[in-house]
């Protein structure tokens, strides 16, 4: 990996975070709720994986075509509120942990990023994902595609099981001038991060000092658990810790809004677990 695709992931990965906190933001607004930076971000997050999933497999739109409706919404989203400054300490963070994990990946190339600890997963993820770049849903269950892809075992069923980080991961492969490993990679660290900002504010009512909670923060992130689901290569596991702790934070407005009888908070957590649904049913 040479370092103007080291700088290019950089940049890949904090544009996005930055558009999800604009639709997160614009959607939050819409439903007259007031979110914090990070809670923005991840309800940005969750409002997509339900958009895609909506494109790609019900109307079975294009992988390309719902990449081209994607960025000039995200740019009008992003126009609307164009600024980093109140948020500058976050995106420095964001930018320390994907150094942390694109150092080694420099290094040591493809020997380091390629063969984790699970390349039966990885390879499922990889192969499904590159399906879905080339091919509409439709396409896929008529079974008109390229026949290498058959001898992955089980490809019909992979396509068909939880397959909203495949296709997230799908979109991430129109970056042509990196390979498949390294976006994987990186669509690894973009997990990370999300994960980084929904544990912060998970945390936020602690009666603790802001640079505690960026320190309690990063060790989470780092710590057995999620470096043990980044390792093993479980995707959809890894894209779902994020909107999962978005949901322990809230849980209590989910409850007082049932009780109030006020929808504004209880839209933003049915849609909340609505994505964690389509992204990892399995923790229902």
């Amino acid at each position: 990996m040479d370092i103007f695709r080291l700088i290019s992931i950089f940049f890949i990965i904090l544009i996005i975070v930055k558009v999800l906190e604009c639709i997160g933001k614009f959607f939050s607004n819409l439903i007259k709720i007031k979110l914090s930076f990070n809670s923005e971000v991840i309800f940005g997050f969750s409002i997509l994986n339900i958009f895609f999933y909506f494109l790609y497999f019900f109307l079975k739109i294009d992988n390309f075509f719902i990449l081209l409706l994607f960025i000039p919404l995200s740019l009008i989203f992003v126009l609307r509120n164009p600024g980093l400054r109140d948020n500058k300490y976050d995106y420095f963070f964001l930018f320390l942990i994907c150094l942390v994990y694109l150092i080694p990946a420099f290094i040591f190339k493809e020997q380091f990023y390629v063969f984790r600890g699970n390349y039966w997963d990885y390879f499922n993820y990889l192969s499904s994902a590159s399906l879905f770049n080339k091919y509409n849903y439709l396409e896929i269950l008529n079974d008109k595609f390229d026949i290498i892809y058959l001898s992955f075992q089980n490809i019909d069923k992979i396509v068909q099981y939880r397959p909203i980080t495949n296709f997230v991961l799908s979109l991430f492969l129109n970056f042509k001038y990196l390979d498949i490993f390294l976006i994987s990679y990186a669509f690894k660290i973009f997990c990370i991060c999300l994960v980084f900002l929904s544990f912060k504010e998970l945390i936020t009512n602690l009666k603790i000092t802001e640079k505690k909670k960026y320190l309690i923060s990063t060790i989470f992130i780092f710590s057995f658990w999620v470096i043990f689901i980044f390792e093993i290569e479980a995707l959809s596991h890894l894209a779902s810790i994020s909107v999962f702790l978005i949901c322990l934070k809230y849980l209590g407005f989910f409850f007082e809004s049932l009780k109030n009888k006020k929808k504004n908070y209880l839209i933003f957590y049915v849609i909340n677990l609505a994505a964690l649904f389509i992204i990892y049913p399995e923790i229902f």
